[in-house]
């Protein structure tokens, strides 16, 4: 039953870690049908039900296939540029939240060798990693715990407006990232440009004036109920509840500075 339980709370990530390694949704659906199988007919890990012991299992299938097509990793930015078992490295620690002694006992790799490849890995997003952060739309205690979230993760804010519009004696210095909050009420609907999901977020009114053209790094918006992912190449949309949700929000930002061109 414990393993039961532990599958069903695991799924999500297992998919999604598949799903990135392999850089096609059906590539990785089709490995994590394979470790499914496997437990049904080989049996559960031996010892305590646990994430870590499922990704030991998911991994050992990736280990056997050829990831390392730049074809499957098109539009992924510089992901392509990786190895396969640094991707799955950076997968692991910046995505999912394992340690790096966890993600040795998961790859089999010695702890001295992780670091070794997540400094390597960590060379090609020299300019994202660790990101300053531009703010739009928050204010007040949300600011602030979001400022707090960010800092633990490595990263810091390097500012924060209301809507998108300087004030007159403030210039916006371009920062690696911008996360713009709007409201649960401004959900878009599902058959426009998602384009205009964007463009049209009354937070970022503005934005564009006041950075001109030296802004190329990523930007989540934070709005609506609804998750729609990734809207175009600079692009994700999250909705709000997913800002005050540690994992989703680490995992937001992981996404957005690892996969964005």
């Amino acid at each position: 039953m414990m393993w039961a339980y532990e599958i069903e709370q695991s799924l999500d990530r297992l998919r999604r870690y598949a799903v990135f390694a392999c850089g096609s949704a059906s590539a990785g659906d089709n490995v994590v049908d394979s470790l499914l199988t496997s437990l049904l007919t080989e049996g559960m890990p031996e010892g305590p039900a646990s994430a870590e012991k499922l990704f030991s299992r998911i991994e050992a299938i990736l280990e056997k296939l050829d990831t390392n097509s730049n074809g499957l990793m098109a539009g992924f930015g510089r992901w392509q540029l990786l190895e396969p078992m640094e991707r799955r490295l950076v997968l692991l620690i910046n995505m999912e939240g394992f340690s790096c002694e966890a993600a040795s006992r998961i790859t089999g790799l010695p702890v001295s060798q992780v670091r070794a490849r997540m400094a390597r890995a960590q060379m090609r997003y020299a300019d994202r990693f660790p990101a300053r952060v531009g703010l739009v739309g928050v204010e007040g205690s949300a600011r602030e715990k979001m400022g707090l979230a960010l800092r633990k993760w490595g990263h810091s804010v390097l500012w924060s407006v209301k809507d998108g519009r300087a004030a007159p004696d403030q210039a916006l210095d371009v920062p690696g990232l911008i996360i713009a909050v709007g409201t649960p009420e401004e959900d878009a609907p599902v058959d426009i440009d998602p384009r205009s999901n964007y463009e049209g977020c009354q937070c970022l009114a503005g934005l564009r004036t006041s950075l001109g053209s030296a802004f190329f790094g990523p930007v989540i918006v934070a709005r609506g109920t609804t998750r729609r992912g990734r809207l175009d190449n600079r692009v994700w949309q999250v909705p709000v509840a997913d800002i005050a949700e540690p994992d989703q929000f680490r995992r937001a930002i992981a996404s957005a500075l690892l996969f964005t061109a």
